[in-house]
């Protein structure tokens, strides 16, 4: 999957967006709130794979600099129903970038 917004690429994670993950996932002071307490280098190998191979989680990259700046949640739940959900890194927040990747994954969920 890829989806193209102004400023972002939406798209699955590969394996080399490793690094990135685990820079804004180490940052996150409400990571034990989502099931991540004890988040370390050696967990992102994991994670990256499982991300990887996941058709719920999504790479937010940016377009300008090909980084991975977040991911973006849409998982399925019961009676055709989804949850949405993302995690920015936080040198990226508040600049617009959740808005315009949500707005780009409903558009994608309906379609």
């Amino acid at each position: 999957m890829r989806i193209e917004t102004d400023y972002l690429i939406i798209r699955n994670f590969e394996l080399k967006d490793e690094k990135d993950l685990r820079e804004y996932m180490l940052q996150r002071i409400d990571a034990e709130f989502e099931g991540y307490p004890d988040f370390k280098k050696e967990k992102s190998k994991e994670e990256i794979k499982f991300r990887a191979e996941s058709d719920e989680f999504f790479a937010i990259e940016l377009k300008e600099t090909h980084k991975v700046i977040g991911n973006i949640y849409l998982g399925k739940r019961e009676f055709n129903n989804r949850e949405l959900g993302y995690v920015l890194n936080e040198n990226y927040q508040n600049k617009g970038y959740g808005t315009q990747a949500s707005k780009a994954i409903v558009e994608y969920a309906f379609e």
